[in-house]
C-alpha cells in the first residue's frame, strides 16, 4: 500500500457501492454519496508509477 489516499477512495467507493444494493432509500443515498466521494479521492489521487511528482 504506497498511497493511503487511493486505496481509502477504493475502500470508500466500494462501501459507498455495496449501500446502493439496499432496498433502504436511506443507505441508497448515503451509498451513491459515498461512491461519489470515494470516485472522486481514487480519480484525483491516482498516479503512473512511472511517472515522478508528488
Amino acid at each position: 500500500m504506497k498511497n493511503k489516499k487511493t486505496t481509502l477512495g477504493g475502500l470508500l467507493a466500494a462501501i459507498g457501492t455495496a449501500l446502493t444494493a439496499s432496498n433502504d432509500a436511506v443507505f441508497h443515498t448515503v451509498g451513491v454519496v459515498i461512491t461519489a466521494v470515494g470516485s472522486l479521492l481514487l480519480g484525483t489521487m491516482a498516479k503512473d508509477h512511472n511517472v515522478s511528482g508528488k
